[in-house]
């Protein structure tokens, strides 16, 4: 009939319209959804790498800290005794060697401040995370700043015309870099109340931060396969 509106054909090219606009949006969220998988696993891939050589790191305090522990152990039950000067220098290196906690953590960081926390989605791994980076890596820094000063103490007094540092060089094999010379004997030195309060004290601190280090570790470990486990 003339002047009828064709309302069928209307209607059909509408819903073809609708349905080439719903497809092109699911398109687009599909593939919106597999870039953030793709941003998502390339990041948490860099913190798995991030998180390996943070326990490397860790892993080379904590010995230091137990070098250390051991050295004021041994000093303590030898305090006043007459010991040939080689055996309290080969203790006395291991309470020289130091080297700066480095934490790891730029993919984390990377990923924290670009918002790209939110593409973490499974939920326990997102604030294990957060626990370890936040919480875990910056309670090892406060613990440093707490052992450090009881370490320069302690080499302060050691340095005041008791022991005599030579030449230094800070290598992994630690303590054969560092160059001793007792100027009294051991037992001597070690009878004075201030070096022994000093040491002990020392030594108490680096006990204390290895044992938190150790925890330090089993997170990180823990960490690492949540991530490999989620990554598969």
């Amino acid at each position: 009939m003339r002047g009828q509106v064709p309302w069928t054909r209307i209607g059909a090219e509408f819903l073809a319209i609708l349905a080439g606009v719903t497809v092109a949006l699911v398109a687009d969220d599909w593939r919106a959804r597999q870039a953030d998988r793709e941003t998502e696993a390339a990041a948490l891939e860099e913190i798995l790498r991030d998180l390996e050589e943070d326990s490397v790191e860790l892993a080379s305090m904590r010995r230091r800290m137990r070098w250390q522990n051991d050295a004021a152990l041994w000093a303590q039950a030898n305090f006043g005794r007459d010991v040939p000067a080689d055996s309290a220098i080969s203790q006395l290196r291991r309470l020289m060697m130091y080297s700066l906690y480095q934490p790891i953590r730029s993919g984390y960081v990377g990923l924290r401040d670009t918002g790209g926390l939110r593409l973490v989605l499974d939920r326990d791994l997102r604030s294990q995370l957060v626990v370890y980076y936040e919480k875990g890596q910056p309670y090892m820094q406060q613990l440093e700043r707490q052992y450090w000063p009881l370490r320069e103490t302690f080499l302060r007094t050691a340095e005041s015309g008791m022991i005599t540092v030579g030449d230094t060089m800070t290598t992994e094999l630690f303590p054969d870099g560092v160059r001793l010379q007792l100027l009294r004997p051991w037992s001597e030195l070690s009878s004075n109340a201030e070096f022994q309060t000093r040491l002990m004290t020392f030594g108490l601190s680096a006990s204390n931060w290895g044992v938190r280090i150790d925890e330090m570790l089993g997170q990180n470990s823990d960490l690492r396969g949540a991530l490999e486990g989620y990554l598969r």
